[in-house]
């Protein structure tokens, strides 16, 4: 053991906290993040996209709403991150030693999933990592052979129930049961016979009643939302599959995902001696059928490359256990964590550049409702500026008696409608209603109706950006009698024209949705 590794650790987790905690207060909410948002502002038992933890992870940061910033919804994933970064190091030294968790929490904080998807972004990626992570860790525990069969079976007891957390977070978690099935069933049947495995998983259904809660009461809404984005298998799409691995391949940090796939090839292929054979069985249970069933829905259908994220964050102690058996002659950082750390800074040195300058990348359209349609940075950019630009026109039109005080602004879409309601309506004192089928407002259809919904004669406004320009004549024009000639605002980013959002008038609603 190397008392100089907890010092290391301890190090690594405060720079690294301190960085997620400024690039937190600093960047406006992504489309998902201002979405979740709207989790904790409406509460429920579950929601139509995703389980509640997100919601209340966001409630408990926030104080139950009232302290409301981008750092106060993000602080639950900083915090989180922080912990999982320790977990990480834990489940590496548990499997092998102390330097190879060392070597483990390395590479974690060089993941970008890591470091910002889960740990700095309030994503249900947040959540159910941290979940995720205690749940391997004391899954690796129940089934290590130092500790007694009464401690095995506390160490189950709290799996089921760290499992059950990570399924209130994101639905992809009974992967973990999936993996630990499986090594059961092929390499450790004894434990069939313990009543402590069963009831860890009678704890993991008991934590799911929210959940099975919303979905009896909402006709299986969010069940079936996500069976229809994966159960199509018509015709092979290269294009899927290549955006899928791409995806990961940047996601999970070049170095790291290259190390995953060399850690599982010396595994099965090649010599055991780097990881002892029960704990390389168990990673490559919990991880490759998850990787390999999202493989090959990206064949067919299209994916996002984070949902098989975790299953590449379990696979760092494998490979940290590679790392520490191939590179014996480092102190603190092997050549493989020096230019995974480097590939993250680097990352992320482009991308806040580009977000708060836009110098590396600019996108011009001679049309202005296009402009910055392919300038993906402006995602989280200019949406404050809208707000305070907003509300001179706002109080203008109101002071001519053009429109109500007060008047909702309508979107289409669970985005913008939530970019809109957190940094226009709010500021204004006004609020946001979505118009639109069910598969494109989401939680909204529950917001309409808490928010009094839609009456004839309203008067609305409508703000569509030439990121993402939308015609209100083509979604509101049977509803509206008028829909004025828009007014124009544009978004500067360092003196530059990078954005423009028009603001349209909605008179008089003559048919309800």
């Amino acid at each position: 053991m190397h008392k100089t590794y907890h010092k290391q650790l301890l190090l690594l987790i405060v720079i690294s906290t301190l960085v997620r905690l400024f690039l937190a207060a600093i960047f406006e909410l992504n489309n998902d993040e201002v979405y979740y948002r709207l989790y904790a502002m409406y509460p429920d038992w579950s929601h139509f996209d995703h389980p509640p933890m997100v919601g209340w992870m966001i409630w408990l940061t926030t104080f139950g709403m009232t302290w409301t910033s981008e750092l106060a919804f993000r602080l639950s994933a900083v915090c989180l991150g922080a912990v999982n970064i320790w977990l990480i190091f834990q489940i590496a030294t548990a499997i092998k030693n102390e330097r190879t968790g060392w070597i483990a929490a390395l590479l974690y904080v060089s993941s970008i999933y890591a470091f910002i998807i889960s740990g700095t972004f309030i994503l249900p990626d947040a959540p159910q990592s941290f979940f995720w992570n205690c749940s391997i860790l004391v899954f690796v525990k129940a089934f290590k052979d130092s500790y007694n069969r009464k401690q095995q079976g506390n160490y189950l007891l709290m799996a089921g129930v760290g499992v059950g957390l990570a399924f209130l977070s994101k639905y992809t978690a009974l992967f973990i049961w999936l993996g630990v099935l499986f090594y059961i069933l092929f390499y450790n049947r004894s434990y069939l016979k313990r009543w402590a495995l069963w009831i860890s998983a009678f704890l993991t259904i008991v934590c799911l009643f929210p959940v099975l809660w919303w979905n009896f009461h909402n006709d299986f809404l969010s069940f079936g939302f996500h069976v229809d984005r994966i159960d199509s298998f018509i015709s092979f799409r290269p294009d899927y599959i290549g955006v899928e691995l791409a995806g990961e391949f940047l996601y999970t940090n070049p170095v790291v995902f290259l190390l995953a796939i060399i850690a599982v090839v010396n595994f099965i292929f090649g010599k055991h001696d780097f990881i002892k054979r029960s704990w390389g069985r168990f990673l490559l249970c919990i991880t490759l059928p998850f990787i390999g069933l999202f493989w090959l829905i990206a064949c067919f259908r299209s994916t996002l490359p984070h949902w098989v994220c975790p299953a590449f964050i379990t696979l760092i102690p494998l490979s940290a256990a590679w790392v520490d058996e191939k590179c014996k002659h480092f102190l603190f950082f092997s050549r493989w964590n020096t230019i995974a750390l480097a590939v993250l800074v680097l990352g992320l040195s482009i991308a806040c550049v580009q977000i708060k300058t836009g110098l590396l990348f600019s996108d011009e359209h001679p049309d202005g409702i296009e402009l910055g349609k392919n300038d993906f940075s402006l995602d989280m950019y200019g949406w404050r500026q809208c707000g305070d630009y907003f509300a001179h026109i706002q109080k203008a039109a109101e002071n001519a008696n053009e429109m109500p005080e007060g008047a909702p602004i309508f979107s289409f879409r669970w985005f913008p409608a939530a970019n809109l309601d957190y940094y226009v309506a709010k500021p204004n004192g006004t609020y946001v209603l979505a118009l639109g089928d069910l598969s494109l407002i989401h939680k909204f259809k529950w917001i309409n109706e808490e928010r009094g919904g839609f009456y004839l004669g309203m008067d609305a406004w409508y703000l569509s950006s030439s990121f993402d320009f939308k015609d209100p004549h083509e979604l509101f024009g049977s509803y509206f009698k008028e829909i004025t000639a828009p007014q124009v605002i544009k978004i500067y980013r360092c003196n530059k024209h990078v954005l423009n959002f028009y603001v349209y008038q909605l008179h008089n609603m003559i048919m309800l949705p």
